[in-house]
């Protein structure tokens, strides 16, 4: 169940949010081992909040290409099994 605050965040937005955190989380747990989960994730927060807008819209041109590069993946494995029930 999403939180009220997520549902205000535009999908995309949303996703970037995601992708920046999962970048981010093993740096900050390496320089904090001691931090708790609550700790690193508000390190994430405050990176994201604090983060310049054309860092953000890197971080959705990232997120984009791996879309796009998930899609080229799913069209080439279903070509691959469409190929297979030929047989």
């Amino acid at each position: 169940m999403e939180s009220k605050s997520d549902t205000n965040i535009p999908l995309d937005e949303q996703s970037a949010y995601k992708l920046f955190e999962s970048e981010q989380l093993d740096k900050i747990k390496n320089e904090h081992p001691d931090w708790n989960q609550k700790e690193l994730t508000s390190a994430i927060q405050i990176g994201w909040i604090t983060l310049e807008e054309s860092d953000k819209k890197d971080q959705l041109r990232k997120l984009v290409q791996q879309n796009d590069g998930y899609r080229k993946e799913d069209v080439q494995f279903t070509e691959t099994e469409m190929m297979g029930e030929g047989k």
